[in-house]
């Protein structure tokens, strides 16, 4: 790492130090609920007293609100903390009392000031060394970039020439964060997609941007447990995310259409190709099989091919958790963040004395020591910056419909504003759900699973911009199309079971049974929801738009 051409051009000696903090907080997490952070840190002889709030992350960048101020005696220093007006639990005695240190980090930090471009300086941080909580201990290894002046899209050009020769992966928890989860030996719950907060005087752009990260945001925060914990869910919570972030694309190609734009549409195909046979294999193994194996208890062969369909469900958990790990998903969202952070600069966020953290990028790898040479160089500096390169381009395996392009033009999407652009946009959704779904009962299952992937993309522009609508207006319109949803999933789930069903090795006549017996009873079960899609169909149907 320090080896690294873009550290040996920055500015001055690096400097090493060492520190030592403690993190306080009440035996209920008082603070941590309030999404305070409190913490004294030792700096040689200084003891350093500071507040930060939680902020936001977007991309990797982080934007904390923070306090500091120097303690003489090493102590807790209450009449400072009450003064930030940040947190009311400052003015509570019975909180003073209860306050206690919970956690210890300890690391060496060693700086330097990157300097890539004329007004643009970094401060470059590398941390190792330990959180400490109840005889619990994890290492720490990580970068930290604090933008000091400049553009921010610098701190991804500095992250991507890093990342072409030692393995980064953003990191979204902060140190304080880690403490509380080694304190508590917390696994985190699956994490569903937050709901999306737009103004009406957001550009378009903006809305976009905003819309983005939000979904990276949910795709990041269920990665770690995917790759660690024995749980579906995160997977799925995964899929799920990059089938939204997908979707945001779709809906925005009329106002951002460009080659990056495209670039990154097809990257995204990739991931949601590699995640998707991963989380159909999941539902197979846990929800379809048992319940049809349970009907037919005494034939060999579902067990056979209950065998079969566990080690297709190893290998297609491995090759999502294989692409999860992967350089290529890395840089797509280190190429993907730098884009959308410069559509728009990232507005600041507000504090009680309008003191605001600076931007941040973290990262983390365990690839590395401190003293060792990276396996390879770039030339210089200068030229890493300026050579970067955008994520191979991926060969789509499901090209875009010549529908979905050409409906840019032929529904007139108005770019004037976000609350505007909205408007189109959902009406665009409710035309090609309205067009799918003619002649109801007379579709076939293909034209089913049309109409089904044309009710989710008017589901998520629902949720991508029901913020600017009445909210009770929204909650009755998205009822009646998740109903519609729910049983043209439900039709859909016996395609899937004999799609896979196809993928399964029968090398024997008792397996080529089984797989009729499973195939057979998806169907049955489908046909038996075919009753309710007519009642589902015309409730949405008389639904008023809300927009």
């Amino acid at each position: 790492m320090r080896r690294h051409p873009l550290l040996r051009a920055a500015r001055g000696k690096g400097i090493s130090r060492r520190f030592v903090a403690e993190y306080y907080d009440t035996a209920d997490f008082d603070l941590r609920r309030a999404g305070v952070g409190l913490r004294l840190r030792r700096e040689g002889r200084r003891v350093v007293q500071t507040v930060k709030l939680e902020g936001r992350v977007e991309g990797g960048l982080h934007q904390r609100p923070e306090w500091e101020t120097e303690t003489r005696d090493g102590k807790l220093n209450f009449a400072a903390l009450a003064q930030t007006g940040w947190c009311k639990h400052f003015d509570d005695p019975d909180l003073q009392n209860r306050l206690k240190p919970i956690f210890t980090t300890e690391f060496k930090r060693t700086t330097r000031i990157i300097e890539p471009s004329a007004g643009c300086a970094i401060e470059f941080c590398l941390d190792q060394g330990e959180i400490r909580a109840q005889g619990r201990v994890q290492p720490i290894c990580e970068v930290e970039f604090e933008l000091k002046s400049g553009e921010p899209s610098a701190l991804y050009d500095i992250a991507l020439a890093l990342d072409q020769t030692i393995p980064l992966r953003i990191g979204r928890h902060s140190k304080a964060e880690r403490g509380y989860l080694l304190l508590t030996a917390f696994v985190a719950e699956p994490v569903k997609a937050a709901p999306i907060e737009l103004c009406r005087d957001m550009s378009v752009a903006a809305a976009f941007r905003h819309i983005a990260f939000a979904c990276i945001a949910h795709l990041e925060e269920n990665e770690a447990e995917t790759l660690a914990q024995d749980n579906p869910e995160y997977l799925h919570q995964m899929r799920v995310a990059v089938r939204r972030l997908r979707s945001a694309f779709s809906m925005f190609r009329a106002a951002l259409s460009g080659a990056e734009f495209e670039q990154y549409a097809d990257d995204l195909r990739w991931l949601g190709q590699t995640l998707g046979p991963a989380r159909d294999w999941d539902v197979f193994n846990i929800e379809t099989l048992p319940r049809i194996a349970a009907q037919f208890a005494a034939h060999a062969g579902i067990g056979q091919l209950g065998k079969e369909a566990a080690r297709a469900r190893v290998d297609a958990n491995k090759a999502a958790a294989d692409a999860i790990e992967s350089r290529r998903y890395q840089q797509l969202l280190l190429h993907l963040s730098a884009w959308l952070t410069a559509l728009q600069t990232m507005p600041q966020e507000p504090s009680a004395d309008s003191a605001v953290a600076p931007a941040t990028a973290e990262l983390a790898t365990d690839d590395f020591e401190a003293g060792d040479p990276t396996t390879a160089a770039l030339e210089t500096a200068g030229s890493t910056l300026a050579e970067i390169a955008a994520p191979e381009p991926i060969v789509a395996e499901e090209p875009i419909t010549v529908e979905e392009q050409s409906a840019v033009t032929t529904d007139r999407i108005d770019l004037s504003g976000v609350r505007e652009y909205a408007d189109s946009i959902l009406n665009k959704r409710r035309k090609q759900v309205k067009k799918r779904g003619c002649n109801l009962t007379q579709l076939t299952a293909a034209e089913r699973h049309q109409l089904r992937i044309a009710v989710k993309k008017l589901r998520y522009a629902i949720e991508f911009f029901a913020a600017l609508y009445s909210r009770k207006k929204v909650k009755k319109f998205s009822a009646a199309l998740t109903g519609l949803q729910e049983v043209l999933g439900a039709l859909n789930d016996a395609t899937v079971t004999q799609t896979l069903l196809s993928r399964l090795p029968a090398s024997a006549a008792i397996e080529h049974e089984a797989a009729g017996i499973v195939a057979g009873y998806s169907v049955a079960q489908s046909h038996a929801r075919l009753a309710s899609l007519d009642q589902r169909w015309n409730a949405f149907r008389r639904k008023k738009a809300f927009w």
